[in-house]
C-alpha cells in the first residue's frame, strides 16, 4: 500500500478469466512515503534543504571561522560541523601605569620622569597589539629639571658682558652652571657680574 520516500511503487495488471483473477498483487493503491527531515542545532532542516554550520562556536581575534554547507538527505544530514554560529573574539586591550589601553591605540611613554637640564626627555610611542604593548618605556610623564634652582638664577637666558681689566672684552653665554662669582674668560678678569642661570666660565 506504500513505499518509502525515493521508492517505486510496482504494479500489474490482474484480468479475471472465468472466475480466475491472474498475478498476485492484492493492494489497489500505493502511496510514496514523504522525505524524512533532519535536525540540526536545536532545529528541523526539510529534505533538500541546506544550512550553514561551523567547525567552532567562537575563534581567537585574528583567526576565521570554518563553516561548511549541510545538506538534509531525507533525514540524513551531510557533513559534520555542529554549530549554527560562530563569533570572532574581539581584540584584548593592553594596560599602561593603571590604565586601558585599546588594541591599535597608542601611548606615549618616557624612559625616565625626570632628567635635568641641558638633558632632554626620551619618549617613545608604545602601540596595544591584541593584549600586548610594544616598547619598554614606562613612565607617563617626563619633566625637565634646571641644573640649579631656579629662584638662584634670576635672569635665565641673557647674555652678560664681562668687564675685563684688559684691553679685550668678552660676551659669555650661559650654558651649563649658575655663578655669581668673578670669571676668567680668555684670560682676562671680569667683575661685577649679575648672576646668570648657567653661566659657564
Amino acid at each position: 500500500a506504500s513505499v518509502g520516500f525515493g521508492e517505486t511503487c510496482n504494479q500489474q495488471t490482474r484480468t479475471c478469466n472465468d472466475g480466475t483473477l491472474s498475478g498476485s498483487f492484492t493492494n489497489s493503491s500505493c502511496t510514496v512515503g514523504t522525505a524524512s527531515s533532519c535536525s540540526f542545532a536545536g532545529g528541523s532542516i526539510a529534505h533538500g534543504q541546506v544550512a550553514v554550520a561551523y567547525q567552532t562556536a567562537s575563534v581567537g581575534f585574528g583567526e576565521t571561522c570554518n563553516q561548511q554547507t549541510r545538506t538534509c538527505n531525507d533525514g540524513t544530514l551531510s557533513g559534520s560541523f555542529t554549530n549554527s554560529s560562530c563569533t570572532v573574539e574581539p581584540a584584548a586591550t593592553c594596560t599602561f601605569a593603571g590604565n586601558t589601553v585599546a588594541h591599535n591605540a597608542s601611548v606615549t611613554a618616557y624612559q625616565s620622569d625626570s632628567v635635568q637640564s641641558p638633558a632632554a626627555c626620551i619618549s617613545e610611542n608604545r602601540t596595544c597589539a591584541d593584549g600586548t604593548l610594544s616598547g619598554s618605556f614606562t613612565n607617563t610623564s617626563c619633566v625637565v629639571t634646571p641644573a640649579f634652582p631656579a629662584n638662584d638664577c634670576p635672569d635665565h637666558g641673557v647674555i652678560i658682558e664681562v668687564l675685563p681689566f684688559g684691553p679685550v672684552a668678552a660676551e659669555i653665554r650661559e650654558d651649563l652652571r649658575c655663578s655669581c662669582q668673578t670669571a676668567v674668560v680668555g684670560g682676562n678678569y671680569g667683575r661685577n657680574l649679575t648672576c646668570h642661570s648657567g653661566l659657564a666660565f
